[in-house]
Formats: structure tokens, sequence, C-alpha cells
């Protein structure tokens, strides 16, 4: 995916370097660390800042798309459809159980391409848990990053890992999602999770330090919430 999305990114750039006038831009006013900023919102950004914002789109926004742009303001709209036509992404409602081509692009898979962005912007408080925090686990202050959906890929082998807590977690998101239909197999869940955990899309050293930022682990290299 990484690889697709870098291909896409690309090719955008080499159009608008032969065609200057293939360019869009606009400018935005953003609200950022409580100040009003302005910013130009272009086609032609880095690939780390669009990835930023689709990873962020996600955690605000949700993956339902056609639903989201009802419920967003006018540039916001500008800036989805501008990502939306660089990258080729698929927005189009799936029926549950439906699988996709490995090479069909959407706004989860790139978000949990980039767990490391996706769960640094939970961290700073973009977007919110389905689930009561409070209520998961009671009497314990963990650190927001603990309950992003994308976490248990950046969880690292270390003594003590909470990888039991992450598949609860697992659990009560999918006793939500699927309040109303039939809930995932707990055995299917179970894989997913030990999937997502033996995931290599960053090292054991990256992950260690990402953590360690976000209070999860404590160094010299035991997991700081060990006794959960």
């Amino acid at each position: 995916m990484f690889m697709l999305l870098l291909a896409k990114h690309t090719t955008m750039a080499q159009t608008i370097a032969a065609n200057p006038n293939s360019l869009v831009e606009r400018r935005l006013v953003a609200i950022l660390d409580g100040q009003e900023r302005e910013m130009i919102f272009t086609n032609n950004m880095r690939f780390h800042s669009d990835m930023q914002y689709i990873c962020l789109m996600f955690l605000t926004r949700g993956a339902a798309y056609e639903k989201s742009l009802k419920k967003s303001s006018e540039a916001m709209v500008f800036c989805m459809q501008i990502m939306k036509t660089k990258y080729g992404i698929n927005t189009a409602k799936r029926r549950g159980g439906q699988s996709l081509d490995e090479k069909v692009i959407t706004i989860p898979r790139i978000a949990a391409t980039f767990p490391n962005i996706t769960v640094d912007l939970f961290h700073k408080g973009f977007g919110r848990s389905i689930y009561s925090i409070e209520l998961a686990f009671p009497n314990r202050k963990l650190p927001r990053a603990f309950f992003s959906p994308m976490m248990i890929a950046l969880l690292p082998k270390l003594q003590g890992a909470p990888f039991a807590a992450m598949v609860l977690l697992s659990v009560m998101t999918d006793d939500i999602l699927n309040q109303m239909g039939t809930k995932t197999n707990i055995e299917q869940i179970y894989s997913f999770a030990l999937a997502s955990y033996n995931s290599t899309v960053q090292t054991e050293r990256i992950k260690i330090k990402l953590c360690a930022m976000w209070g999860i682990v404590e160094r010299p290299g035991n997991c700081r919430n060990r006794k959960m």
C-alpha cells in the first residue's frame, strides 16, 4: 500500500511539473494550537503532509465518505476531494463481509498503513474513541494513544506488553460496531490482533521510541502499564 500511494504521489508531481495549469490550490484558515493560521492546501504538497491529512480525515470524519461530506465545511470538502482524486481513493460503501482487492485504496487502509501518524494524532486529541475510555479501565490513568485502534501495530515486543488489553479493546470496539448485527468471532478478533501485533510496518526500535514518547513504555525496556 505504501509503494502504491507513493507512486500516485509521484505521478501527480510529474503531471504538475509537465503542466503547471493542473495545479489546484486554495487558501484556508485553520485553528492550530488554539491559534488561527492561514495555510495553502494544494494537490502538490509533500507526501507526508498528504498522509497526515488523510489520517486526520479518518479520525475526525470516519470512513463513510459521502456521510462525512454532508457534515463538512466547503473548505473541508474541497480538501477531501483533492485527496480522493490524487490517490484514487475508493469511497464506495461496502456490504458487510465484502472483501476488497489488496490494491484498492481506502481511507481506513491509508490510516492503517501509517499507524504512527494515526496514533500520534489521536494521542494529541484528534478524533474520539467509540467507547468510554474511563469505563474501559476504571481508576487507571492511561495515555490516550493506548486507546487508538492502530496502537496494537506499534506495540513493541517487550516484557509485560499489554497485548491482552489490546485484544479486550478490540472486542469492545466490535461489540459497539456490531450492536445490531452479528458480532465477530473472538478467534477472528484474536487472529487479527496478533497479525497487527506482529506487523513489521515499523522496526522494534521505532516502536519503542514512539511508545516512550506517548508514555506507554519506560526505558530501558519494560512496558509502563504491564500490571493491567
